[in-house]
């Protein structure tokens, strides 16, 4: 098992984003972390758990926000091991502008948009 030389900064990358203003406590987790931790896991196994936490944390809807645990926290509680559930991933979606769209794509998103008003103001 190798450590790369970067391992704090590609920890750092793929950590799920806090809501703005909260802390992450890296230097505790990078002390836990260093303190013979990646040497018992292996960095592979905490990357790993690390992206399935942000994948998770997406899925859900936490990314970004104060629930996303500090990270000396989740490295402390070996939130790494976990298992998150990533069956309910939700696809990508690729942006089509109007002019992208074809006329039947055009008029059925035209029908969708006066059915979901008429609904909205209680029509039928």
């Amino acid at each position: 098992m190798t450590i790369p030389e970067d391992w704090i900064a590609q920890l750092k990358a793929e950590y799920p984003k806090r809501a703005r203003g909260k802390g992450y406590g890296w230097p505790e987790a990078i002390d836990k972390l260093d303190g013979g931790m990646l040497k018992r896991y292996g960095f592979e196994v905490v990357l790993q758990g690390t992206k399935d936490y942000c994948a998770a944390a997406r899925i859900s809807g936490d990314y970004g926000t104060e629930f996303i645990k500090m990270a000396s926290s989740f490295y402390n509680q070996k939130g790494f091991l976990d298992e998150y559930e990533l069956e309910d991933a939700i696809p990508e979606v690729k942006y089509r502008r109007p002019a992208e769209l074809s006329p039947e794509e055009r008029k059925q998103d035209a029908e969708r948009a006066v059915a979901q008003m008429d609904a909205y103001r209680g029509r039928k």
